[in-house]
């Protein structure tokens, strides 16, 4: 398999596989809402290096009055798209406490280079399991603590009040039913130039030891906004291919602000 190919298998995890628990040691702000709020919707340029790649967008909606629905989407274009083309859906319900999200279900249809599959996580946490399954295959995971579908894991971080030297560990899955200790660190606090303009952001790095890639601070980095939105505006990855990377192209925060809003004033 080509280097091109490889990136390819690995490009939709990477964009996605973050966090999957909710950080314990941080605790919001009582007269701050911090996070997401219905009606958010980023969207994101990927990169392979400094060449354009794919699309990716990502949306916040409330369901009832204590559910959310989160959508993503992610598709190849340029070359990428001719190499190893991907259109990848997600959806995920659950429910929005005050400090964290929780999933319900998360569901993936998956179209990866003509092949397609579904993959889906039902969280049972009463009996402390996972119910996964992948296409005719499935299979109950066994869980302690909060674990919880990337998706909403990074919405749920978003939710709290980090600041820079918090850190702690917290456990992460991949779609081939995986669990990983993950190492989090909240950096100092940095002025960044984005394609919706210059933001002043707070990066989050992520380590896991245990794992063939990631095992030092700095080959992971997420960056978020440095205010109540927490929004995701940078992912940085390092791997033994290249860098893959993800910025925000465009936004609408739900509370009113939009990148065109941006474009209106400059």
């Amino acid at each position: 398999m080509s280097k091109v190919a490889k990136i390819g298998l690995v490009f939709p995890l990477l964009f996605l596989v973050v966090l999957l628990s909710h950080p314990v040691v941080a605790i919001a702000d009582s007269e701050k809402k911090f996070g997401p709020v219905p009606g958010e919707k980023l969207v994101f340029n990927v990169r392979w290096g400094f060449v354009p790649s794919g699309t990716a967008i990502m949306r916040f909606n409330r369901v009832g009055a204590s559910g959310y629905r989160l959508e993503s989407s992610l598709k190849s274009y340029g070359a990428m798209d001719f190499f190893f083309p991907i259109k990848d859906n997600f959806v995920v319900t659950g429910r929005d406490m005050s400090d964290q999200l929780l999933a319900d279900v998360y569901t993936k249809e998956q179209d990866e280079n003509g092949k397609q599959r579904t993959i889906q996580f039902r969280f049972d946490r009463p009996n402390k399991r996972i119910l996964f399954s992948r296409d005719e295959e499935s299979r109950e995971i066994p869980v302690e603590g909060a674990i919880n579908d990337y998706l909403s894991a990074v919405y749920s971080v978003r939710k709290t009040d980090l600041k820079p030297g918090d850190n702690f560990k917290t456990t992460i899955v991949l779609e081939k039913e995986t669990l990983y200790e993950a190492h989090i660190w909240a950096e100092k606090r940095e002025g960044l130039a984005t394609p919706v303009g210059y933001l002043r952001t707070l990066p989050i790095s992520l380590v896991v030891p245990n794992s063939k890639h990631f095992k030092n601070r700095g080959d992971f980095v997420f960056w978020f906004t440095d205010d109540e939105r927490h929004m995701l505006v940078r992912i940085q990855i390092k791997t033994g291919v290249g860098s893959i990377g993800m910025d925000l192209m465009e936004y609408e925060d739900g509370r009113g602000g939009s990148s065109k809003d941006l474009e209106v004033d400059g």
